[in-house]
């Protein structure tokens, strides 16, 4: 919900490019964390995190553009960089976990 608050101030020119972007990023993000955690084998799991992980590296890109365009104060930037750069530590966390449990199959 904070991005989508955040991408409603973008100017109208900025409405169907990069708030477009941001919005289907950050829903990528999730679910393919959600479709990755209802398959069976574990190898299709990893791979769907590895697309989560993409979607929320763009969406880091995405933020710092937003940044360099003047649409959000660096403080926001930062803000949501880290938390994306948790995010990803997160998902790489998971992806740890399931090539284990996948080694112990």
């Amino acid at each position: 919900m904070f991005l989508y608050k955040l991408v409603k101030r973008f100017p109208g020119d900025e409405r169907y490019r990069m708030v477009d972007q941001i919005c289907r990023a950050s829903n990528a993000i999730t679910s393919n964390i959600a479709e990755g955690y209802g398959r069976y084998h574990y190898k299709e799991k990893i791979r769907y995190l590895h697309i989560s992980r993409g979607e929320a590296w763009e969406l880091r890109q995405l933020i710092i553009r937003a940044y360099k365009k003047d649409l959000i104060k660096k403080e926001k930037s930062d803000f949501l960089e880290d938390k994306i750069t948790n995010l990803i530590k997160g998902i790489n966390g998971y992806i740890r976990y399931f090539r284990g449990k996948q080694k112990q199959d």
